[in-house]
């Protein structure tokens, strides 16, 4: 965090009326958000902070939540960004203090409001004085919730964040001038791992709280990248064609956070006429590869690897499917689960790889290609099937907007038995949707298909199975 702070008041210092943070309604300059970190930095050492117990910040304005994530680098705090459902978790997190702009008690928890004049404090240091972490001291702690939907914490040092940052750059491959629109949230890894990028590289970063915001953005802004999770961006593009808006090409758009298929990417490109970019990584080790172009057109193909990364297939055996295994990545730029100290102990050297719990191989090109989640694939006979695969095609149907299979148990033969949850366009007669669905599937599966109005997902925009199950 300090080490990409520095680089952010450098910006700070060289284009001080350059806009940093943008709202619909207010911009936030590199010079006043240099200011502002420096004026929260006072407001904070002010205030006699443990500095051995991280420091949650439960902030509502995505401008202001930076910077005081900022400043608490800047103190040499560790960092932690709640949203409500996470409050549980303070206990159990070592979390003795809290800033924040709502009404909230928590208990054995010291609660500190976040008010205008911490932004008014006159700063006591100058605009680079910065003290350095330990290496090994976590500086941020990051919450991950993977497809269970249940947080779970981990622990980044300053050096992770700086190597993450630098692999967002490398491999989102963006200008230093473009604007870019991030639907993300500022509490989730990848989002504020974004505007670390962003404001590392002088780049504006635009934020909005309605899709009808963001098409108003897009629309009077030189925005030239938006970042957003695949359910983010399919709301938007139906909220467009609702308002007949139509966008120039030119735009790159940035998706992370869960799986899409080639017809929920058509959609998306129809509307924003941009290149897409889908990121492959995850919050213990930042962006470790990614797809654009025509290599989304079939099974996920990542050809970009992120810098001072290693990804292999354990026990492949061919380059092809059936000779897929689990895929491991290993990275200068890697967080651990959180265990409670901001210690960060090096596992072993055999350990210190993150089992991703994919399915993949690399083809003949070199390109890492993800085939499903090991969990959840089906194997029918010998033949294994992800959910995303079966998904994708389901989806080629117009009257299915959204599609989700998850397993419900087996026949006596060990057959998968299937749930097929989709949400129709419009009023699909169900015999001719299960004549549909029927013939998408393998000729041995049993099925039930149920007919939703939405899918549940997790927060970050993922299918939540678990949930689809109950």
């Amino acid at each position: 965090m300090q080490n990409v702070l520095k680089a952010i008041l450098g910006q700070a210092l060289m284009w001080p009326d350059r806009n940093a943070l943008v709202l619909p309604d207010r911009v936030v300059t590199f010079g006043m958000l240099g200011a502002g970190i420096s004026a929260v930095a006072s407001a904070i050492m002010a205030r006699g902070i443990d500095q051995s117990k991280p420091v949650g910040v439960l902030v509502s304005s995505p401008t202001r939540h930076v910077i005081v994530a900022l400043a608490l680098a800047r103190c040499g705090y560790c960092s932690v960004s709640l949203r409500r459902s996470f409050l549980p978790h303070c206990a159990a997190l070592g979390i003795q203090a809290v800033i924040t702009d709502a009404a909230i008690k928590i208990p054995s928890v010291i609660v500190h409001a976040l008010e205008d004049s911490w932004f008014a404090t006159r700063p006591d240091r100058g605009p680079l004085d910065v003290s350095p972490f330990a290496a090994d001291h976590i500086v941020r702690i990051e919450f991950t919730s993977g497809s269970t939907g249940e947080p779970k914490p981990v622990g980044l040092t300053d050096e992770a964040v700086r190597q993450q940052t630098i692999n967002r750059m490398a491999v989102y491959q963006l200008g230093s001038g473009d604007g870019a629109l991030c639907m993300f949230g500022v509490t989730t890894n990848v989002g504020f791992g974004f505007v670390l990028a962003s404001l590392m590289q002088g780049r504006p970063t635009y934020f909005i709280e309605s899709n009808d915001q963001a098409l108003d953005m897009l629309s009077y802004h030189r925005i030239k990248v938006i970042a957003g999770s695949p359910a983010q961006l399919l709301v938007l593009a139906a909220r467009a064609a609702e308002k007949g808006k139509i966008f120039p090409s030119g735009r790159k758009i940035i998706l992370a956070g869960s799986q899409i298929s080639l017809t929920e990417m058509n959609r998306i490109r129809l509307c924003f006429g941009g290149d897409l970019l889908v990121d492959y990584g995850s919050t213990e080790t930042g962006p470790a590869a990614t797809a654009s172009g025509s290599l989304l057109s079939g099974p996920r193909q990542f050809p970009v690897f992120a810098p001072h990364q290693r990804i292999e297939v354990v026990g492949q055996t061919g380059a092809s499917p059936e000779g897929a295994g689990p895929v491991r990545v290993r990275s200068s730029g890697m967080g651990w689960p959180y265990t409670g100290g901001l210690t960060q102990e090096q596992p072993a050297e055999a350990q210190r790889w993150f089992y991703t719990g994919d399915v993949g191989y690399f083809d003949g090109n070199g390109c890492l290609v993800i085939v499903g989640r090991s969990d959840d694939l089906f194997n029918f006979g010998g033949i294994k099937k992800s959910p995303e695969s079966l998904e994708a095609q389901i989806l080629a149907n117009p009257a299915i907007r959204e599609a989700a299979v998850v397993r419900t148990g087996e026949t006596a033969a060990g057959t998968p038995q299937l749930l097929v949850a989709v949400v129709t366009v419009n009023d699909a007669a169900p015999a001719s949707l299960e004549a549909w669905v029927k013939s998408k599937l393998p000729a041995m599966a049993e099925f039930s298909l149920r007919i939703v109005p939405q899918i549940p997902k997790t927060e970050s925009g993922k299918i939540d199975r678990t949930a689809l199950r109950r």
